[in-house]
């Protein structure tokens, strides 16, 4: 099944790239194993194309639809690095800032280095942070209100800055989950509001990402699928705890929200880059869309919540980030030259082929607008 594009000024670009989409996704399920899968992909601010194919849930006649919300994981860290310059507008704090500075209150518990720690390396993952919580934070899901969540994520957070970082800041890039859920407990700290509650402010509401939530989709949207003994998948009920990593982490992975606003988020973000839009300043998306010198041979061009990857025949580099919870797959890039974003989603199959098809996919559609411009 699939939901035709809105016209746009562009109608005959609108046609092949839906035509194209529409061809390729169901392919994309079928080789990847997929339960469901769906695509977006707006330019100029408009829907170009869209398309959804397959069910979700496994082994259920619930198909999938054009506004369903999807998981979108480590996608989220953008998010959280977006809502921090948000607050380095507003004179909140700076992207040179030490969590020492920024957490007077822990500071005296924390081991010394972590108090050179800056902001910026935490968004940057060279802060010195190893890649994962342990496995008591990470099946912690025992929260009944935003209180004690935040209260836990403090915690948690406080316990990690206590021990020496694993490598020292600055020296090694290492994908971190704790150093972006260091960074969202620093904007909870020096705004004096939950994480949860200023990415609302921040991000969701001035955006009009009314799709937006945490965790788990829940309703009538596609479940996330898990594996059980390596080979089973199993759908995963949102209702329950166990249908999303736990909200501790939620700075580095938990939102949610259809691929329209995924896309219309990606959008912000170059038209902020282009200076079309003031909802950041030039100097903090600049920021954010600027990747640091590489500091090992395993540095990837990776800036604010942002890796810079080529997806186009010119080998020109695109904003990008995917996201898993190992129950959902989402992914988004946005090409600066032809100011356009895709955003693919899957309920899940097999990840890295889910991660090939879409690559390959997104390769193919930026072809298309790329010969449709000249």
């Amino acid at each position: 099944m699939s939901s035709q594009a809105q016209e746009t000024a562009s109608p005959a670009s609108s046609r092949t790239v839906q035509s194209l989409l529409d061809q390729r996704l169901p392919q994309i399920l079928q080789d990847a194993g997929q339960i469901g899968n769906a695509g977006v992909v707006l330019q100029d601010g408009d829907i170009i194309a869209q398309s959804h194919h397959g069910l979700r849930q496994k082994d259920r006649n619930t198909p999938i639809g054009p506004n369903d919300k999807w998981h979108i994981g480590s996608i989220t860290k953008s998010i959280t690095a977006t809502l921090i310059g948000r607050l380095v507008d507003k004179g909140q704090l700076s992207f040179d800032s030490t969590i020492g500075e920024l957490w007077l209150d822990a500071a005296a518990e924390m081991d010394p280095i972590w108090r050179t720690v800056t902001l910026g390396q935490l968004l940057h993952h060279t802060s010195g942070a190893k890649a994962n919580f342990g496995l008591k934070v990470l099946f912690d899901r025992s929260f009944t209100d935003q209180a004690a969540l935040d209260a836990a994520r403090a915690a948690a957070v406080r316990k990690i800055l206590q021990k020496p970082p694993a490598h020292q800041p600055g020296t090694k890039f290492e994908y971190s989950n704790i150093g972006y859920a260091i960074a969202g407990q620093l904007a909870s700290v020096v705004a004096g509001e939950s994480w949860e509650y200023l990415v609302q402010q921040e991000v969701f509401e001035p955006l009009g990402l009314d799709s937006a939530g945490f965790g788990a989709p829940k309703g009538d949207n596609p479940w996330g699928h898990g594996k059980k003994w390596l080979v089973m998948i199993t759908p995963m009920d949102p209702q329950t705890p166990e249908s999303d990593n736990s909200p501790i982490m939620g700075p580095a992975g938990t939102v949610h929200m259809s691929l329209q606003d995924l896309a219309k988020y990606g959008q912000a973000h170059l038209a902020t880059a282009r200076g079309e839009s003031d909802y950041l300043s030039a100097s903090t998306i600049k920021w954010l869309h600027q990747a640091p010198k590489p500091i090992n041979a395993d540095h990837p061009p990776y800036a604010g919540g942002w890796i810079w990857m080529s997806f186009s025949d010119d080998e020109r580099l695109s904003l990008f980030h995917n996201g898993s919870n190992t129950m959902w797959y989402a992914f988004l890039v946005n090409d600066p030259k032809t100011n356009a974003s895709f955003a693919l989603a899957t309920n899940i199959g097999h990840i890295k082929r889910s991660e090939f098809g879409f690559g390959q996919l997104t390769r193919d559609l930026l072809r298309l607008l790329d010969q449709q411009a000249e």
